[in-house]
């Protein structure tokens, strides 16, 4: 007989209907919801959801059914995938995904983690229900309302948002809690309590954070008085039910008009959200104090697919936004800009002093990419063409994260707009991404298994000027794996060859003799030798020797002259080649820590473990 496992207070599972669900359940479309997953080997690569990162950590591997982080170390199934997503308990998780895998679950018992976030949950409310009382009907409370009313927070916002007023005791929340019968762990477990054992939120206008399920997990607090100089802002700290990067300012109020009106607008802060909402446009939300995250922009994509950016006028204000953007388009969301007179500094000013204004320019927003053509052309017009060049690369380099769709799209629009060839400003957008990938495959476009690789492209450069593996700061061992084995002979014997004759070249003409100078006396004086001395001694076979000197004379047939241009550019390529040689390194040993953990040979994982920290470490001082 089955043994049975205990999750709910309703209901239990076997292990034989967990293994079942886990067997019924794509992992990889599952995490597909929240994540944008791309191949990577026999695994799926995509941004962490649980941490914020550049370089994708997070691999999902449908064989084993697993999901690993190697940035923040989150792992698991498909179910506790969906248990940390959704900050639910292990059962609920279960059961959402037993209802859609069609399994049946059966019996009964308690889930004593569920229990102590649920009486987490409760407390927070009830404490916010304090709190709002206090403002609204107390005397305690009485200066806080009119300071609320005059920053124009009306009954109407008051308790649709539950603000409420922390007054001047020490000690409130913490007697309030234990007469409900919550004890001391649970009052400190969601930040309720300082340092000190005051109470954490003490004289404060209070403004709840909810979950956009509606369940309170936090608040913001306000000072109140303007000669009250602790910090204006003070937030709940991260516990069990409140975690930034999972919450929206504003979404649970604002969900159901985002998938009325099919848009979601992104302000700063929790006033701009309030503000909006006092101006009749409740689609507003705003991250918590920190950038805006993927998993947030992930969480929006449920309601929406059409995020509208409104940050601050300033500097910080439009670096968020730049920083924003790429995640968006990365998430797979539809992106405008809400643009406002530069005189006010923020929503909450605007519409405080012309909410009509405020009205005005959501409705008149602008798709991102074509307010980006707007300024370009303005800058063509008025400004100077380095500036041009710059705000052009700036664009470029947030349209690689769109999808092939949209950047065809774009492309063509900037071709048509600005009399520039699509071709060429395809090219500037590979060159932001990779520069030899441009190159490539416009002359090798009919190729499919037989086009050029980085590594092709990259030791094409080392044939054509051999002086350019004085560069080379790795040790070319690092290259064994990634190269076939009679390229990586050739890489090889350049390096060996190149820096004996680097070496004698600069013991006649100084040290500090450039790499053009080098690489016109290596020309002239060793290029026959580099022939016999490198090339014949490998004894590779006919059809390998063809093809590499073919790379050689490719490369050089561009430029017969080691200009500053070639030598930046081979940096470049070096740079990329290493990083996509240490990546590939990272996946297969990602992969292998995957396999020892499943099978619980925690030696081997370690071991493992400690080998992908060296390559983590220096792809990241490479990157």
């Amino acid at each position: 007989m089955a043994l049975p496992v205990v999750y709910s207070s309703s209901i239990m599972a076997t292990k034989e209907q967990i293994q079942e669900v886990k067997a019924r359940i794509n992992i990889v479309d599952v995490v597909s919801r929240y994540v944008r997953l791309r191949p990577a080997g026999k695994s799926f690569s995509g941004l962490c959801p649980f941490h914020n990162e550049k370089t994708p950590s997070f691999f999902v591997n449908p064989q084993l059914g697993i999901f690993k982080c190697f940035g923040c170390g989150e792992a698991g199934d498909v179910i506790t995938f969906l248990q940390k997503i959704e900050r639910i308990s292990f059962f609920e998780a279960l059961q959402k995904l037993a209802k859609e895998a069609g399994v049946e679950l059966t019996g009964s018992f308690d889930d004593k983690q569920a229990k102590n976030i649920n009486k987490a949950r409760e407390l927070l409310k009830k404490v916010a229900l304090l709190y709002n009382k206090l403002l609204v009907k107390h005397e305690v409370g009485r200066q806080a309302l009119e300071y609320a009313q005059k920053r124009g927070l009306a009954h109407n916002i008051i308790r649709t948002f539950l603000v409420g007023y922390a007054p001047k005791e020490k000690h409130l929340v913490q007697n309030f809690a234990q007469k409900l019968g919550y004890t001391q762990d649970v009052v400190r477990l969601v930040g309720l309590v300082n340092d000190k054992g005051w109470d954490k939120f003490y004289d404060r206008l209070i403004f709840p954070i909810f979950d956009a399920s509606g369940n309170v997990v936090g608040f913001s607090g306000r000072v109140i008085a303007k000669d009250d100089y602790r910090a204006k802002y003070l937030n709940s700290p991260e516990s069990p039910v409140f975690k930034k990067r999972f919450i929206l300012y504003g979404l649970y109020q604002a969900k159901q008009d985002i998938l009325r009106e099919k848009l979601a607008v992104i302000v700063e802060g929790q006033m701009d959200v309030i503000a909006s909402f006092k101006a009749g446009v409740k689609i507003a939300v705003a991250p918590l104090g920190t950038g805006l995250t993927t998993t947030q922009l992930t969480l929006l994509r449920r309601y929406t697919e059409n995020v509208a950016f409104a940050f601050d006028n300033d500097e910080a204000g439009q670096k968020s936004l730049y920083r924003a953007v790429p995640l968006a388009l990365e998430a797979g969301l539809n992106v405008y800009v809400i643009k406002y007179p530069k005189e006010f500094k923020d929503v909450d000013e605007l519409v405080s002093q012309n909410p009509s204004l405020w009205q005005n320019a959501v409705v008149n927003k602008q798709e991102f990419f074509k307010s980006q053509l707007i300024r370009l052309k303005d800058i063509l017009e008025y400004g100077s063409y380095s500036e041009f060049e710059s705000k052009l690369a700036q664009v470029l380099d947030i349209l690689k994260h769109a999808s092939p769709i949209k950047v065809e799209s774009v492309l063509k629009m900037y071709a048509d707009a600005l009399d520039i060839p699509a071709d060429t400003l395809r090219e500037a957008l590979e060159n932001q991404n990779k520069a030899f990938v441009g190159s490539l495959e416009k002359e090798n476009s009919e190729k499919s298994e037989d086009s050029i690789t980085p590594y092709d492209y990259f030791l094409g450069m080392l044939l054509a000027f051999p002086v350019l593996a004085t560069l080379l700061l790795d040790k070319i061992e690092d290259f064994e794996e990634c190269f076939e084995a009679a390229y990586y002979k050739v890489l090889s014997s350049i390096r060996d060859f190149v820096s004996e004759i680097a070496q004698l070249i600069k013991s006649r003409f100084g040290p500090d003799i450039s790499l053009e100078k080098l690489n016109e006396i290596f020309s002239s004086k060793f290029d026959q030798e580099f022939k016999l001395n490198v090339l014949e001694p490998l004894k590779l076979d006919p059809a390998t020797m063809t093809v590499i000197l073919h790379l050689g004379f490719v490369f050089k047939g561009k430029s017969t002259t080691l200009t500053p241009d070639i030598i930046v550019e081979f940096k470049d390529v070096y740079k990329r080649v290493r990083i996509l040689c240490l990546s590939d390194k990272v996946g297969k040993l990602q992969e292998k820590i995957a396999v020892a953990e499943l099978k619980g040979d925690e030696a081997e994982a370690t071991r493992l473990a400690k080998e992908l920290q060296v390559y983590l470490e220096r792809l990241k001082q490479i990157s």
